[in-house]
C-alpha cells in the first residue's frame, strides 16, 4: 500500500486493480499445491500485495465513481460488500467446499472465479471526469 499511488498514476487505476485479482489467482493457485505448512507460510506475502492492491484501488474506484457529496455513502457500500457480505458469503462457501472437496479443490475454484472476475473487470473507468491520477482531497 506504500507505493500504491505511485503505481495508479504509472499503471492505471484499473490496471493497478486487474493486477490486484492476479495476485490473488496466483496465491491461490500455489496454495493448491503446498506440500507443508511452511511452504503456505512462504506465499502468504503474495496476499498483502493483492490484498493491499485491491483495497486502496477499491476506494479509489469507489470514490471516481461516487456522485459529487455521496462519497462517504459509497465507501460504506463497499467496505460492507467488501468486508462484510463477501466475508459471510466467502466463509460460507468456502466452508461447504471444504468439507465436500477438500482444500485444493476450493483454492483452485477460488482462482477460476477470481480468473472469471478479472476477464469481467473494467479497462476503463466511466467516472465523473476526474483524470487517470490519483487525486488529493
Amino acid at each position: 500500500m506504500l507505493w500504491a499511488r505511485r503505481l495508479i498514476r504509472k499503471s492505471g487505476l484499473e490496471r493497478t486493480l486487474r493486477l490486484s485479482f492476479l495476485f490473488f489467482v496466483a496465491r491461490w493457485c500455489l496454495l493448491s499445491f503446498v506440500p507443508s505448512a511452511p511452504w503456505a507460510l512462504a506465499i502468504q506475502p503474495l496476499h498483502g500485495v493483492a490484498f493491499g492492491l485491491f483495497l486502496v484501488g477499491g476506494v479509489t474506484y469507489t470514490d471516481r465513481l461516487a456522485s459529487p457529496g455521496l462519497g462517504t455513502t459509497a465507501q460504506a457500500i463497499f467496505s460492507t460488500v467488501f468486508v462484510g457480505l463477501s466475508s459471510l458469503g466467502g466463509a460460507m462457501f468456502g466452508g461447504y467446499m471444504y468439507d465436500t472437496a477438500g482444500l485444493r479443490v476450493l483454492f483452485l475454484v477460488l482462482s477460476g472465479i477470481t480468473l472469471a472476475g478479472f476477464a469481467l473487470a473494467p479497462r476503463r473507468t466511466i467516472h465523473r471526469g476526474v483524470d487517470d491520477d490519483v487525486h488529493d482531497r
